[in-house]
């Protein structure tokens, strides 16, 4: 499960901004590949 931190990039050292963005980069690669299937009504 990729977590996806809500805080001020000001506050986190370079490698956590590293971490944030190749989780961020996980999560649309993740929702490309797996669109949600929608109920037909």
């Amino acid at each position: 499960m990729v977590r996806v931190n809500i805080i001020p990039s000001k506050l986190l050292s370079d490698q956590h901004l590293l971490a944030e963005h190749l989780e961020i980069i996980m999560l649309i690669s993740y929702a490309r590949k797996n669109p949600p299937k929608l109920k037909k009504a």
